[in-house]
This record gives C-alpha cells, sequence and structure tokens, in this order.
C-alpha cells in the first residue's frame, strides 16, 4: 500500500497530503475532499485484488479542519478529533498562536492504564516500600514518553 500510494495515488492528487502508517493500522490525511473520495474507491479495488478488505467498523472519512474547530470558544477538542493507536488527535493552539495538531491518551487507554495501576497496587501492597517505586516509575514514564 506504501508503494501504491506514493507512485500512483500521491501524482494524482490536487491537494497536500499525508500518510501516518503503523503495522496494520493507517491514517491518510488529504486535503481535498475529492481526492479522498477518490482514494477511497481505488484503494478498495486494489485491496480486492488480493482478497482484503477494510474493517467497516474502523474506517472513516473524518473532517478534520482547523476551521471547524477553532470556533469552539471552550478551547476542548471540537468534534472532528479521531482516535489512532491509543492517542486523540485534535487541534490546539501551539506556543505562539499557529493551529496545530496535538494528541493526548485517549480516554478508554488511561482508564484502561489507571486500572492497571490499581491492580498493581492492590497485588503489592504488602510488599516493602522501597520495592515498589521502580514499577511505578516505569509505568509513568512510559506514559509521559508517548
Amino acid at each position: 500500500m506504501d508503494t501504491w500510494f506514493q507512485r500512483e495515488a500521491v501524482p494524482r492528487l490536487r491537494g497536500r497530503r499525508r500518510r501516518v502508517r503503523f503495522a496494520d493500522e493507517g491514517v491518510c490525511g488529504l486535503e481535498d475532499r475529492e481526492d479522498a473520495e477518490r482514494v477511497r474507491a481505488v484503494r478498495e479495488k486494489r485491496l480486492a485484488q488480493y482478497g482484503w478488505t477494510l474493517h467497516p467498523t474502523k474506517t472513516h472519512r473524518v473532517d478534520f479542519r482547523v476551521e471547524r474547530d477553532c470556533d469552539d470558544a471552550s478551547g476542548g477538542p471540537g468534534k472532528s478529533t479521531f482516535d489512532f493507536l491509543g492517542f486523540t488527535q485534535l487541534w490546539k493552539r501551539s506556543r505562539r498562536g499557529a493551529w496545530v495538531v496535538r494528541r493526548r491518551t485517549a480516554p478508554r487507554r488511561l482508564a484502561r492504564a489507571l486500572r492497571h495501576g490499581q491492580q498493581y497496587g492492590r497485588r503489592q501492597r504488602h510488599d516493602l516500600l522501597r520495592q515498589q517505586p521502580p514499577y511505578l516509575c516505569q509505568l509513568l514514564r512510559g506514559h509521559y514518553a508517548s
């Protein structure tokens, strides 16, 4: 799919584009709506040649424009956020005032991590206190590093 996208799709696109892939998960960001529809149709035909299909509940088009979220006076994420690889992608202002895409841990993933930490605390509560922090610090470093 990566080679096909670079060789076949990119030369035919009118607007800006960005493709991010990790293993079998991917996001394709296209500026032009018509480009998005054309790529979707051709991608489905391309996958059908190999007997593959995309998961219907995981595949959808999201209107992820800055203008849509800038009107949100609360400063929170707008309606066009989406989750990818455990992170919620959303528009926020940078320190210099420009609109940029930011990531934060998806609510479901955060809840799962907190549950895991609580379960660890219950299992290890009778251990010596000096034995507990290394693992908990590792969990926190992993969370904040992502």
